[in-house]
């Protein structure tokens, strides 16, 4: 019941779905004066969320700081990659042969090279399906494949398959480990996730017992830039908000239900 809630949720949270809302109403109404303060709040709506200076502005208070590459002078036992970063569509042409990304790639290309550049010994990718109906392909089974094309030998990768959301991510990962991991080799793990999402998932983890060091991955910078054309709208922008009022939304309903 809880994942089918904060999929409704995640919907009904989106500042595009307000815009549309005050707009359908504003339309419906025959008062002008209510059709005249409704259009003119979504249109303060729209320019608020839809601009990079609000959305750079929110992002860089939510920015959670983590450890650096640089910072890591031993190589870590364990990366967990939590999911998030592809589109499990099997309509999309070629989805048998490609993992298909989205706007949270990084999570996997950033924890390939760590890898790579040896920081981290093993991977373990962490989720399954987070779609509500259709077809519900894991998302870590099918990132199996992915990270094996990419040269990494299937001894330093392991795969926790079932896990939908954050906090299942952290109870099934612990399940996992104890039974995969019985004598504790896996000791120091380094937790991959972007930045926006690291606060709750950092928490989920604790939650769950299991002791982890938060990696920041993604596109991140240390101060805020402005430009002019930062001001103007922009459909990236609104996407930005989105996420982040999810994140946010997320955050407090795992508060009330004590799952961080």
């Amino acid at each position: 019941m809880f994942f089918v809630i904060s999929k409704i949720l995640s919907i009904l949270i989106n500042p595009m779905v307000w815009v549309i809302v005050l707009l359908f109403l504003a339309l419906r109404t025959t008062n002008k004066n209510r059709r005249y303060r409704l259009s003119t709040i979504a249109l303060f709506v729209f320019y608020f969320f839809g601009n990079y200076f609000t959305a750079n502005i929110a992002s860089s208070f939510w920015n959670y700081k983590t450890i650096t590459v640089d910072d890591i002078e031993n190589p870590y036992d364990l990366g967990m990659v939590l999911t998030g970063y592809s589109i499990m569509n099997p309509e999309l042409t070629n989805f048998e042969h490609f993992l298909h990304f989205n706007q949270n790639a990084n999570r996997l290309t950033q924890s390939i090279e760590l890898y790579k550049l040896g920081k981290i010994k093993k991977l373990m990718i962490c989720g399954g399906s987070g779609h509500l109906i259709g077809d519900k392909v894991s998302e870590g089974d099918k990132t199996l494949d992915f990270i094996i094309k990419m040269g990494i030998p299937n001894d330093d990768i392991l795969i926790e398959s079932k896990s939908r959301n954050t906090v299942e991510n952290a109870q099934f990962a612990a399940s996992f480990l104890k039974e995969k991991d019985p004598n504790k080799h896996l000791q120091n793990i380094l937790l991959l996730t972007d930045n926006f999402h690291m606060y709750r998932a950092k928490k989920s983890f604790d939650k769950a017992g299991l002791s982890v060091v938060p990696f920041s991955l993604g596109n991140q910078t240390k101060n805020i830039d402005i430009d002019l054309v930062d001001f103007l709208p922009h459909p990236g922008a609104l996407n930005e908000w989105s996420r982040m009022i999810r994140e946010w939304a997320a955050v407090v309903v795992y508060r009330l239900m004590g799952y961080i």
